[in-house]
């Protein structure tokens, strides 16, 4: 089952034969849930639009000769930070973790083609 609604409470559900215990791919319907998270962690002071992946997350670079590791919060946020796409898309990511699709992303799909060169990504 799925239901929307405002803050004001649920106004309408689907019932799709969805279950809570199996995960579904939620595809570019993530970025709002990963949009809400990011900001509740600036807004927290965890994060800024300034931080780095690679001062929260051990897996990611530092090194300054490794352009990944100029990406910010920001830039991923926006889209701009140099990344490709996957084959056939995220969805089909055979990770099982979030983690695990986040780090195939980043060994995967990183190759600053200078898709978006007006934003100064790298």
């Amino acid at each position: 089952m799925v239901a929307f609604g405002t803050g004001d409470g649920v106004c309408c559900y689907i019932e799709a034969g969805l279950s809570h215990a199996v995960p579904y791919p939620l595809f570019s319907a993530s970025k709002l849930v990963s949009g809400y998270v990011m900001w509740s962690l600036i807004e927290e002071g965890l994060l800024s639009l300034n931080t780095r992946p690679g001062d929260v997350l051990d897996w990611w670079t530092t090194d300054p000769a490794d352009k990944r590791s100029a990406v910010t919060v920001s830039d991923l946020m926006t889209m701009s930070d140099g990344m490709g796409t996957f084959q056939g898309g995220i969805g089909t990511c055979t990770a099982s973790t979030v983690q695990g699709c986040a780090q195939d992303a980043y060994n995967l799909a990183f190759d600053y083609h200078e898709r978006y060169p007006e934003t100064g990504a790298p």
